[in-house]
This record gives structure tokens, C-alpha cells and sequence, in this order.
């Protein structure tokens, strides 16, 4: 998973492979939260734009608030919209699933 900034409140997260994306979830995601990695000092209850990008091209932006400092970066509160951000940053890992069994057949 990289981190950059892209503006003065924005950020982008870009995950390498599905599997970055499943663990995010079961850790951060699944309870409204995403670990954003930044040796910057945050202040808390700041809202960023965050941008969030799957392996395979497709991308979700959203707010979110700082609510605690983490060694290496900041945790985030997203809100109810993070558990349906699997399905979505990973849409075309399941297109291509459904392409190559269509090709099998």
C-alpha cells in the first residue's frame, strides 16, 4: 500500500494487489477506519479528501477524519461507506474471474 499527498487536505492510497485491499478491510475497513501512512503530523479531527485505488484501475474518493496518531501515520474514520469499498476497489478482479471462465466454457 502506498500513501501520497495530493493536495493540502487530500491524500492518495493505492493498493498494490487484492490482497493489500482484503487485509485493510479486515483490519481498518470492516469497522469504519483506514490506517493512512504518513510521516506527517495530522491534527486531529482534520477532515482529508482520501482517494483509494484498487490493482486493477478503479477508484474511490471519500472524507474522512483524523482521530488518533500511529506510529507511521494517522488512523482515520471513514464512516458506514468503508464496507462496501472492497466490492468496489476490486470490481474488475471479479470481471476478469467471470471473463476467463466464460473463455473456459
Amino acid at each position: 500500500m502506498r500513501c501520497s499527498r495530493t493536495g493540502l487536505t487530500g491524500f492518495t492510497v493505492e493498493f498494490e494487489n487484492a490482497d493489500e485491499v482484503l487485509r485493510e478491510y479486515r483490519t481498518n475497513l470492516s469497522m469504519g477506519g483506514l490506517r493512512l501512512e504518513t510521516a506527517e503530523r495530522l491534527p486531529l479531527h482534520s477532515t482529508l479528501t482520501v482517494t483509494l485505488r484498487g490493482p486493477f484501475g478503479a477508484a474511490e474518493t471519500l472524507q474522512a477524519s483524523v482521530v488518533a496518531p500511529l506510529p507511521g501515520g494517522v488512523a482515520l474514520a471513514v464512516g458506514a461507506v468503508a464496507k462496501e469499498l472492497p466490492d468496489r476497489l476490486l470490481v474488475r478482479t471479479v470481471r476478469e474471474a467471470v471473463d476467463v471462465e466464460e473463455w473456459d466454457a
